[in-house]
């Protein structure tokens, strides 16, 4: 069964979250007595959810985690560049050599080059290669050798494994922003409980610390005066 993707509850920016989680712990704090009314301690609440909201402002931001992505891919088409100018090379060399519609031509497979994507480039890059060390006494005459194929070689196989760097990068982003959805729920479910305690307490006393409270803005609920004591 396929796993669903981890969704955000919270509708507010990971970033106002974080403050947001901190300035309700400060309120709360404040109001440790009213709190420990309500089955609320320090030790058993608040400190952990402290150090889970630090924990949670430690992850990785997925700005972070694009600019490695993003750096991977450009190692890559560098990568990718670099194969395709010690071909032509070579190519170039056989040209000179032989027609361009000639079976020993053909036999390199590079026509379309320029639109192969990232699997069929190595591909060509290891045809070349082969092809090259196999052909090296008729292309030696245009300064081909076989430290030239090695060359192609070598820049395949750095290629291939910048393609892996890739994807692991963009792995690893995925996974990271899906532990940080996880994280960012489980937090923002007991900060309700906190937010909607402190509402409570505070809805018919004081308008001030019952906004304490209020996690984003949405309609505040409306402090109800306490009716006089009837005169009997």
């Amino acid at each position: 069964m396929e796993k669903k993707a981890a969704v955000r509850n919270y509708p507010i920016a990971d970033g106002e979250l974080i403050v947001t989680g901190n300035s309700l712990i400060t309120s709360a704090r404040r109001d440790i007595a009213e709190f420990t009314l309500r089955n609320y301690t320090e030790v058993k609440d608040f400190a952990p959810l402290a150090l889970e909201i630090d924990a949670f402002q430690d992850l990785p931001t997925d700005e972070e985690l694009r600019g490695i992505q993003d750096t991977a891919t450009q190692t890559k088409n560098i990568g990718a560049d670099n194969v395709r100018v010690k071909i032509r090379e070579i190519m170039t060399a056989t040209e000179n050599i032989y027609a361009v519609h000639s079976g020993e031509y053909r036999r390199f497979g590079t026509k379309g080059m320029s639109h192969f994507n990232d699997a069929e480039l190595i591909q060509c890059g290891r045809r070349v290669a082969r092809t090259t060390t196999a052909m090296l006494t008729q292309l030696a005459a245009q300064g081909i050798t076989a430290t030239t194929a090695t060359g192609l070689l070598t820049a395949v196989t750095n290629f291939e494994n910048e393609i892996h760097d890739q994807l692991d990068a963009i792995n690893d982003r995925d996974i990271a922003a899906e532990a940080r959805i996880v994280a960012g729920n489980a937090m923002y479910a007991k900060l309700v409980k906190v937010a909607n305690t402190g509402k409570n307490i505070w809805v018919t006393t004081s308008e001030a610390k019952h906004n304490d409270y209020v996690i984003y803005d949405t309609p505040a609920a409306a402090v109800v005066p306490v009716p006089p004591t009837p005169v009997v």
